[in-house]
């Protein structure tokens, strides 16, 4: 969602210099929290950045490819919406193309989810142990329920705290 913050950012900017038809207003339906970005304010060192339309397609291209990366696919046709009018206006066949399928395969993703009443997302688990155990054997790990069904775990890092000190250990998975 950090790439859709910055899209969101780079869109207001463009729609306050009258150079994007939307800004933050177009970001609504994909994430509730926009609307903290509408506090941009212009200073002068905002005179040295020089947004065009082009960054701006290729934050939302790079929104377009985290989002089907984090299985999020239904999010994914709001940032479509914005990159298509600029495709067509710069005549960009092959990409309009690319994005075109790209959203074919959201949907169908989509309906697929719909269907089997299951979201697959990655669920995140807290294991610690209490008494008499060794701090190496606690750790945090995500848990990925892949499509076939099956559960892969990954240690994530995780953070001891005792006595008022804190330590950073890493386990590796």
């Amino acid at each position: 969602m950090c790439y859709v913050h910055v899209a969101a950012l780079v869109a207001e900017y463009l729609h306050r210099k009258k150079l994007f038809s939307c800004g933050l207003s177009a970001f609504k339906k994909v994430t509730l929290n926009i609307d903290e970005e509408a506090a941009m304010k212009e200073d002068s060192g905002m005179q040295d950045v020089y947004y065009t339309e082009e960054v701006l397609v290729e934050h939302l291209e790079v929104c377009v490819e985290g989002l089907w990366k984090a299985e999020r696919y239904e999010l994914i046709t709001h940032i479509a919406k914005l990159i298509i009018p600029v495709y067509e206006k710069h005549h960009e066949f092959e990409k309009l193309r690319r994005l075109y399928d790209t959203l074919q395969r959201a949907y169908s993703k989509v309906l697929e989810v719909m269907h089997s009443g299951r979201r697959l997302l990655g669920t995140f688990f807290r294991v610690a142990f209490y008494g008499q155990t060794d701090a190496r054997t606690s750790a945090f790990y995500l848990v990925v329920v892949e499509l076939t069904g099956h559960l892969r775990l990954q240690t994530l890092p995780f953070i001891i705290i005792h006595a008022g000190l804190a330590s950073e250990n890493f386990l590796s998975s």
